[in-house]
């Protein structure tokens, strides 16, 4: 195994982060959290925010790059953030809601 630079690392490290943040978007809606609200609503930001760039980046260097290796390296970037793609999808249908009060 090869060693990582530290922009590749941080990268990658990010998007294990949103796919961990889409996992508690989805346990939040079954079980919600009332005190972890505001976390969760930075967490869907930047999960929004990131799958957004992610996918312009992409789409950009599809349309620039699409001869020969060029495009099958685009093809292997948009499957390394394939996983990204999905935690954004994901918090775009679990958005975070606060917790319904029981009735006495």
């Amino acid at each position: 195994m090869g060693d990582l630079d530290p922009v590749t690392f941080s990268v990658f490290f990010f998007e294990g982060l949103c796919v961990v943040g889409a996992l508690l978007l989805i346990y939040n809606r079954f079980r919600p959290l009332p005190g972890w609200t505001k976390a969760l609503n930075a967490v869907w930001w930047s999960i929004i925010v990131a799958g957004l760039i992610t996918a312009g980046v992409l789409a950009y260097a599809t349309i620039v790059f699409n001869e020969g290796w060029e495009a099958v390296m685009v093809y292997a970037a948009m499957l390394a953030f394939l996983p990204l793609f999905l935690a954004s999808v994901i918090a775009l249908f679990f958005k975070p809601r606060r917790a319904i009060p029981p009735r006495s």
